[in-house]
């Protein structure tokens, strides 16, 4: 499954998806997907709902707490 990563500016996360998922984010759909979870330092753990492509090529997920991320930075790694 591919493991798509953003740096944010201060850290990072990752999402993995299948494959399915990240071809239609290649091809620049709108994606909608939970993550995996994200450990928040106040609120501890929460489901990240990461967006791909609401603006063409952009990253971003945010929190059930309201917290938005962007992605700065973004790469992918192809974990089988």
């Amino acid at each position: 499954m591919p493991t798509i990563t953003i740096s944010y500016g201060y850290d990072i996360h990752r999402i993995r998806v299948d494959e399915p998922t990240f071809v239609r984010i290649n091809r620049g759909n709108v994606v909608e997907v939970d993550g995996q979870g994200f450990g928040h330092e106040e609120d501890g753990l929460l489901i990240d709902h990461w967006v791909f492509n609401n603006d063409f090529g952009k990253v971003m997920f945010w929190l059930d707490n309201g917290a938005e991320y962007h992605g700065q930075e973004v790469w992918v790694e192809d974990s089988k």
